[in-house]
């Protein structure tokens, strides 16, 4: 009897120990591209979480876990992370660029993560994408395919010129991180990707929910007609 309260109070252990009850925390120092120290960096996590829609389509989305200022020498930590989550760090000072890390994944009880901010750009790195992302819409309302493919090759923000409309891929990403991308409006963005029928595929910026739309004629969602075929366009360009 004595033997087997024993084992159940070693099976019972093994089973409270999993890697989701581990708690780590992650830390560093905020500093400029010219080597100074900021005090009032604001950093934030974020989780990154798994779900699927009505048409068992997996996507993914960032929510906010902490939010904190860097100390006096730029010094932060999030600490009661879970080893089996995936997060997100950025960090934000103004007059400088958004820096936002590539997924973070315990290794340790402590990992650093130490940050290097830019001076202000008018787009938005997303490192995991391979992409940098326009701040701005290229048009303030909805234009066609045509015309988004104009307006983005023409582009020259920052001092770049090969700007372009997202893939299917990339535009997924921008949905998955908009919370890190400002003034991304809840409707339907052109992707660069086609279907079969040379027909586009647009995501909405609001569920997630991809639709397939012509160049220049009215867009379906199988049978279902949006009765419109001007959407909302965001360049990006492709990072190292």
């Amino acid at each position: 009897m004595k033997n087997n309260l024993l084992f159940l109070l070693l099976l019972g252990g093994i089973i409270g120990c999993s890697d989701d009850d581990m708690s780590g925390s992650v830390y560093g120092t905020v500093f400029t591209e010219d080597g100074s120290v900021p005090v009032n960096a604001t950093m934030s996590l974020y989780r990154l979480e798994s779900y699927y829609d009505e048409y068992d389509y997996e996507h993914r989305r960032i929510v906010l876990d902490q939010r904190k200022k860097t100390d006096d020498n730029g010094y932060y930590e999030f600490v009661n992370l879970s080893f089996v989550k995936e997060y997100q760090l950025t960090a934000d000072l103004e007059g400088y660029a958004t820096f936002s890390s590539n997924a973070v994944f315990l290794k340790n009880e402590r990992m650093n993560i130490d940050v290097s901010l830019e001076k202000e750009m008018n787009m938005i790195v997303l490192k995991d994408a391979g992409i940098a992302v326009q701040k701005l819409n290229i048009a303030a309302g909805g234009i066609t395919k045509k015309l988004a493919e104009e307006l983005c090759a023409a582009s020259i923000v920052d001092g770049y010129n090969d700007w372009r409309l997202p893939t299917l891929s990339e535009l997924n990403s921008i949905y998955n991180y908009q919370l890190l991308l400002p003034n991304i409006k809840s409707s339907f963005y052109w992707s660069s990707t086609e279907s079969d029928l040379n027909k586009s595929y647009l995501i909405d910026m609001k569920n997630g929910g991809i639709i397939i739309g012509a160049h220049g004629a009215n867009c379906y969602q199988g049978n279902y007609y949006t009765g419109s075929n001007f959407f909302y366009a965001r360049c990006v360009r492709s990072i190292q």
